[in-house]
């Protein structure tokens, strides 16, 4: 199958979610945002004193106003690391400030539920009724438990809720050699009656169709689309009809 159902036992509970899921989260964004600033420093160590030195040659060599286009060149390989710099510092600090509070609020909203129903999923993660979900050995991460599923971190959905799952063929671009080459992958999405949509990226066809059977244990009537494996764009247009007619039926 190459896909994990990891039984919640006490074991995996203490080791991965000894005070629940979103405390767990909560120290993975945390780690993150250190991490983050560690990696600011050098970067914009090197961009400072690569921008102060092309700078400091242009003025005490004579530089000239054809020597600007040049300069500019030169100034942008500093540059780059300057803005990483600044973004890693940015980006750290914001990670560096998550809070369990915050972690929870961020769910509730992506997930359009209160923030009762947000603790509650997280109650029931360390139930031993709870598997940790993995369609791919080194694809997204999901947890499902009695009443739930979350998956890209935050997004819990009802499992009474849940309107389909459904293949979908992602094609991304990379560089091979010196050449760009597509490669495809498979995800699992996940979408609401409400209009949310969750995914696992990254899974076996197996394993989908497996996590496909546990979902309908608790909504038979869920719909896959009869198997179709939609392409990226086909996808995307049927969620807007979806999301349409949910909205339509909540007003």
């Amino acid at each position: 199958m190459k896909g994990k159902f990891i039984p919640m036992t006490e074991k995996y509970k203490r080791k991965h979610y000894p005070e629940g899921y979103f405390a767990a989260l909560t120290k993975s964004h945390v780690k993150a945002g250190i991490g983050l600033l560690i990696m600011a420093v050098p970067c914009l160590l090197i961009g400072i004193a690569g921008i102060g030195g092309i700078l400091w040659l242009f003025l005490h060599e004579g530089g000239t106003a054809s020597d600007i286009p040049g300069m500019l060149l030169l100034l942008l390989f500093p540059g780059a690391f300057l803005a990483i710099g600044i973004f890693c510092l940015w980006a750290g600090r914001w990670r560096k400030g998550s809070s369990l509070e915050e972690e929870i609020r961020s769910s509730a909203e992506a997930s359009q539920y209160p923030e009762s129903v947000i603790r509650d999923f997280d109650r029931q993660v360390g139930n031993p009724d709870t598997l940790v979900v993995q369609l791919k050995s080194d694809g997204t991460i999901g947890i499902l438990t009695r009443d739930y599923l979350c998956c890209l971190g935050a997004l819990v959905i009802k499992r009474a809720e849940i309107r389909g799952a459904y293949l979908v063929e992602r094609a991304d671009k990379i560089m091979v050699g010196n050449k760009m080459k597509t490669v495809y992958s498979l995800d699992l999405s996940i979408l609401s009656k409400h209009g949310t949509c969750g995914s696992f990226v990254g899974a076996k066809q197996e394993s989908a169709e497996h996590l496909i059977a546990l979902l309908r244990e608790s909504n038979p009537d869920l719909d896959t689309a009869g198997g179709k494996v939609f392409s990226e764009k086909e996808f995307n247009g049927f969620r807007e009809v979806q999301k349409s007619r949910a909205e339509e039926s909540q007003g």
